[in-house]
């Protein structure tokens, strides 16, 4: 073989290397992204999940207030079918 050729072959060698490195550096980087999407799908589970915490606190205290407000109008109700028990009864007696 001449020198043209060996450096010819040299050079190919040397081509073919650094492509095998950088499909290596190429494959880590896919691997390393890989695991990169997996923590930010993990992170939006964790997201999410504290965002329907925070939604459940909202709703449990919201139904807590609409609970005692439902218990308020229920003894204003009571209240107000004693006072027209007691009317009737008045009226009643007027009739008498």
């Amino acid at each position: 073989m001449n020198s043209e050729a060996k450096t010819v072959l040299k050079n190919y060698s040397q081509l073919v290397d650094r492509i095998k490195k950088l499909i290596i550096v190429i494959n880590k980087q896919n691997g390393i992204k890989r695991e990169l999407q997996k923590k930010v799908e993990e992170l939006e589970q964790k997201l999410n999940s504290r965002v329907i915490e925070n939604e459940t606190l909202e709703l449990k205290e919201e139904l807590k207030k609409v609970k005692h407000e439902n218990k308020i109008l229920k003894e204003k109700e009571t209240h107000i079918k004693t006072k027209i028990e007691r009317l009737a009864v008045k009226l009643e007696q007027l009739h008498l």
